[in-house]
């Protein structure tokens, strides 16, 4: 056989032997699977609730308990945490012929958009120790169009550098505002505010493509930094993480099994697929049953106290672990913190407010904070004739400043600013911020939270120096008037409001953040958009007299409080209804599917009372058996084998003998917690064998 043939198969066996190693999980070349979470399983009338929780379930290399969404591979560090997948199969006794007792994939939940393991930085041309580059924001925006690229940064002095596109062989333009198809230097992620330049500043953010890197330390010329990219691959649906999940529809009185497991996202570089734990790791048996009668569930009850646009959700979803306490939700710095205000004891801290819901002391609770926009609307008494064709935030919400504004339209012009590119030209001279000029609206602007009137400024784009009604109108903070320390417009010798000079404003406030960390000209850190909050624009002009107001959105702030009272399960004996007292199967024939085996016929009595005496007769009289039935729901913190509201009989006489077929008579007599009568119910069941 040709040698170029062996090597070629011997390498083809060393592939597929790697894959079904990954595939199957088992521990070789280092590369192992992930922990299953801990489940819990909470049986109700034809569902079941489960609810997980990845705590202290994984242990990285120093031995420390970890979060499994923390997990890390130890061989393979673009192994990491992906997702949770929920599987159901009848239980061992109920399995049919028909291959019902394999698993079932019922759900699944995993990270969105996972892109971290496709994105790789590595310092390649060490020339210097002292420094190092990282990874920033795992989920780039255009994470979905990432491509099999290489870049790198390619440093010429100590400040100096530039970045070069190997795939396509060209080296990216520094733009303040490039983004995508060339690199910006930020000085960080929240406010996004370039350099003026692309020089190096130690833990200067350079993104390019979709992504953000941080190089810190001290670079020397032809340090080499390479980037690595792949497509997305994003594994499963990118439904987001969810830690609960409710079947239903399912039999009651049916054993059913679950579990769930966790899996990795791979490593798609080398195609191979993810591991995930095994499904003998956390598995729990469950019986739906029905609630004893009487049975009251957990409730909530939330209280906002504050002014914001946020909303807290809360669900009692695990009903034995509702203490009956009262919380509280409050915030700083866009964070939230849950306490136990009758244990005074911090549960959360420092959550932030997204798409996501958390479970503790049985509660799943989501906090949400609006996102910042406005909605306006013309005030009663306008003329109707004004419309609006767009509204919202500018700079993606990050220059929201939560005020609400009016624009109240005159039958005169007043000051405004226009912004249009022809006129840079024209204010460079000035040492104006190029693109605003001073022009003429017929409306005035005012920011109704701080009561003033501020600049307002419009997008000109048909470079003719006057608004249209189609343009887009910004709402700024800049002040109209000249304020006095107590912010009360300042009055000339005529007695009339002194008008703000749009540009030595934004002078001062440019002089006001400058930033002595920043090198070069520190000044241009300043733009004039950081003024920009909202915008809008009418598709059909209003009316002089019209006065149009916009309400933003409010975020929680700490001014605002949620309140959650709970109250605890618990059962009212008074209350119960014994007439919904049945029988079922009913009739119960030999072949119902609740049957394994001929040695496990049972019927069920369900909605029954929390404490009953069942006394089962023939039509002759005959007491055949006597079944005792109290449940404990009250006490135990996880149910999923608790009988609740029903009681399964199997068909055995006190002897032992199975009943024969015929119609018989069940007594069940309601018991109170000291064991006196609280009324019975008498029914009927049959059984055909």
């Amino acid at each position: 056989m040709n040698l170029n043939v062996i090597r070629l198969k011997l390498v083809t066996l060393a592939i597929l032997f790697f894959v079904a190693v990954a595939a199957t999980g088992d521990e070789v070349l280092g590369v192992s699977p992930i922990p299953s979470p801990q489940i819990r399983a909470y049986p109700a009338d034809r569902s079941v609730t489960l609810v997980w929780d990845g705590s202290n379930r994984w242990i990285d290399l120093s031995g420390k308990l970890r979060n499994i969404e923390d997990y890390v591979d130890a061989g393979n560090p673009n192994r990491v945490f992906e997702g949770y997948r929920v599987y159901r199969k009848l239980s061992v006794s109920n399995q049919n012929k028909d291959g019902e007792g394999d698993w079932q994939l019922i759900a699944e939940y995993d990270e969105i958009s996972f892109t971290r393991s496709l994105v790789s930085a590595a310092h390649v041309g060490k020339i210097s120790n002292d420094v190092s580059i990282t990874v920033l924001r795992d989920q780039p925006k255009q994470s979905n169009s990432l491509v099999e690229s290489t870049f790198l940064i390619k440093f010429l002095t100590t400040q100096q550098f530039e970045i070069i596109d190997l795939v396509k062989s060209q080296v990216l333009k520094y733009g303040q505002y490039h983004g995508d198809d060339g690199f910006t230097l930020l000085k960080d992620l929240t406010s996004f505010t370039p350099y003026p330049d692309g020089l190096y500043v130690s833990g200067a953010i350079i993104h390019f493509a979709g992504m953000y890197f941080k190089i810190e330390g001290s670079p020397q010329p032809d340090d080499i930094f390479e980037i690595t990219t792949s497509p997305s691959g994003a594994i499963g649906k990118n439904q987001g993480l969810r830690y609960h999940y409710i079947d239903m529809d399912l039999f009651n009185g049916m054993e059913y099994l679950y579990c769930v497991t966790a899996y990795d996202s791979g490593e798609p570089r080398l195609g191979l697929p993810p591991l995930e734990s095994h499904k003998d790791q956390a598995t729990v048996k469950v019986v739906p049953r029905t609630y004893p009668e009487g049975y009251q569930l957990p409730r909530t009850n939330v209280t906002h106290i504050g002014t914001s646009h946020g909303v807290v959700r809360v669900i009692p979803i695990e009903p034995n672990r509702i203490t009956g306490h009262t919380y509280e939700i409050t915030f700083y710095d866009g964070l939230w913190t849950l306490t136990d205000r009758d244990e005074g004891i911090i549960l959360l801290e420092d959550q932030p407010q997204k798409n996501r819901t958390v479970i503790v002391h049985g509660l799943m609770i989501k906090v949400d904070g609006p996102q910042p926009d406005i909605v306006g609307e013309e005030m009663n008494g306008g003329s109707g004739h004004g419309m609006i064709g767009s509204q919202g935030r500018v700079a993606d919400g990050r220059n929201a400043n939560h005020h609400d504004y009016q624009l109240r339209f005159l039958n005169k012009m007043e000051k405004g600013i226009n912004y249009d590119s022809s006129n840079s030209e024209e204010v460079t001279a000035t040492n104006r911020p190029p693109l605003l000029a001073y022009s003429k609206v017929p409306f005035e602007l005012w920011d109704m939270t701080d009561n003033m009137r501020v600049w307002p400024v419009y997008a000109d784009q048909n470079s003719n120096r006057s608004w249209g009604f189609d343009e887009r109108i910004i709402f700024t903070s800049i002040p109209y008037y000249q304020l006095d320390k107590s912010g009360i417009p300042q009055t000339g010798r005529d007695g009339n409001p002194i008008i703000n000079d749009f540009f030595a404003q934004i002078d001062k406030n440019k002089e006001e953040s400058d930033d002595p960390n920043l090198i070069n000209n520190p000044e241009t850190s300043y733009r004039v958009e950081h003024e920009w909050r909202y915008y809008t624009h009418f598709t059909s002009v209003p009316k002089p007299g019209d006065i149009w107001r916009f309400n933003s959105t409010k975020p929680n702030t700490t001014s605002d409080l949620f309140l959650i009272e709970t109250q605890a399960q618990s059962f009212n004996f008074d209350q119960h209804n014994l007439d919904r007292i049945n029988v079922f199967p009913n009739p119960y024939y030999v072949t119902n599917r609740l049957v394994a085996s001929l040695d496990t016929d049972q019927i069920f009595f369900s909605h029954l009372p929390p404490k009953c005496k069942i006394q089962i007769y023939t039509l002759a009289g005959e007491l055949v058996r006597e079944l005792n039935h109290q449940s404990d729901l009250l006490t135990k913190t996880s149910v999923p084998d608790q009988s609740g509201g029903m009681k399964a009989f199997d068909l055995m006489t006190y002897d032992g003998r199975p009943l024969a077929n015929g119609m018989y008579v069940y007594h069940v007599e309601s018991l109170n917690a000291d064991g006196s009568n609280l009324g019975y119910k008498i029914g009927r069941f049959a059984i055909i064998r």
